[in-house]
Parts: C-alpha cells; structure tokens; sequence
C-alpha cells in the first residue's frame, strides 16, 4: 500500500474539494520523499539489524509506518505529508531488507527458497 499509495491519492489531492491544497510541483516530492527515505535509511537498516535483529527490525519498520500512515490520514498541508512519506520510505526500506532475512532464519531448509521466489 506504500508504493501505490500515490496512484489513489493524488487525483484526490489535485481535486477541489481536497484535504490538503497541493501544488503540481508538490506531487514529484510526494512521490520522490518516500525513495529519498528509503536511501536514508540503508545505513541504519544494517545497524538495527545487528543491534535489535531482524524481527525486532520488522517491528520497528511497523510502527513507523503507522506512525506514517496516522500522518497521512490527519494531514493538514503538504509538508506533512512529505514527512509522513519520508517516514514510509525508513519503514519500507527496513521491512524490505529484513522480512527476507527474517524468512530465512526462521523458514525450515526445505521450503527457505520456496517462500523468496513468491
């Protein structure tokens, strides 16, 4: 729901009847600030992996993005929910890292490739 969260979102938010006023250039960085987060977030994915492990790194990635998604939902200009993109951009980075790792650990040997090919 992350990623195609814009697609649903963004002929709303151009509407007149819009929550949030936005401007066409607003839209490139409501797009681009989740991919920005997602890259600001590699260095401290790998830290949290090491310090907290992979399932305490997926539950972290949880509650930022529903820290995100309360953001979005009670956003009342543009620059909130830059933020609460930027946010989901962490948590997606996070998730998408560690699930896979977390599969592995816990996935018994006979279906480990099974579950990364789906």
């Amino acid at each position: 729901m992350q990623y195609g969260w814009t697609a649903a979102a963004i002929p709303i938010l151009e509407s007149e009847d819009t929550p949030v006023p936005i401007q066409k250039s607003d839209i490139v960085w409501i797009e681009n600030t989740f991919m920005l987060g997602g890259f600001a977030r590699i260095p401290f994915t790998i830290f949290a992996l090491n310090r907290f492990g992979r399932k305490n790194s997926i539950l972290i990635a949880a509650v930022q993005s529903l820290i995100a998604w309360i953001l979005k939902a009670s956003a009342g200009s543009v620059e909130v929910l830059y933020a609460a993109r930027l946010i989901q951009g962490f948590a997606g980075n996070a998730a998408f890292v560690s699930a896979p790792m977390y599969m592995a650990k816990i996935a018994d040997k006979k279906i480990r490739g099974f579950l990364g090919a789906c």
